[in-house]
């Protein structure tokens, strides 16, 4: 093979990589994580007051079109292991504007807030949540923040391979 063509190639397939991570890391974000109580929370399969949350504001930088982006929670204990994985995020009121559900289409540059309540099995004291991880992202993009900051690597999720996490 020609070392020129072969140098070629080799920087194209590198360019390619960092430019698919580029766009997962400016196409969604992930602003803020912490901790609250919300009022009235769809947790655990029924409405509950006076719920510990984890509130996470989001933001698309794109145009997603009919693609439905997913949220996820992952919550571990003091040993980085998995207590409860949240598919979505938990319905929520607001006092005046009723029920908050993330919305089906999202605007580009407009910031979602949304709320993940916690549930009683990571609030165990014997397996109580430490961390907790939120994906945001559509098909194979997405971004990741842990809530406290700290090193993501020893924790495991589903979409680890696809997320660029963000560092604090």
């Amino acid at each position: 093979m020609n070392p020129k063509l072969f140098i070629l190639c080799t920087l194209a397939i590198i360019c390619s990589a960092v430019h698919a991570e580029e766009t997962a890391v400016t196409a969604f974000e992930i602003k803020n994580i912490k901790p609250g109580i919300n009022s009235q929370v769809f947790v655990e399969q029924s409405w509950k007051s006076n719920v510990p949350v984890i509130e996470v504001n989001l933001r698309t930088n794109e145009d997603l079109q009919s693609k439905k982006p997913f949220v996820k929670a992952y919550f571990y204990d003091k040993d980085k292991n998995l207590i409860v994985k949240a598919d979505m995020p938990s319905a929520y009121t607001v006092a005046g504007k009723g029920t908050v559900l993330i919305p089906d289409y999202l605007k580009p540059k407009e910031t979602y807030k949304v709320c993940f309540g916690i549930t009683s099995q990571a609030l165990d004291l014997h397996r109580k949540w430490m961390h907790v991880i939120v994906v945001f992202g559509e098909g194979n993009r997405a971004v990741a923040a842990i809530y406290p900051p700290v090193d993501p690597t020893p924790f495991q999720f589903d979409e680890k391979a696809i997320a660029t996490v963000k560092q604090k």
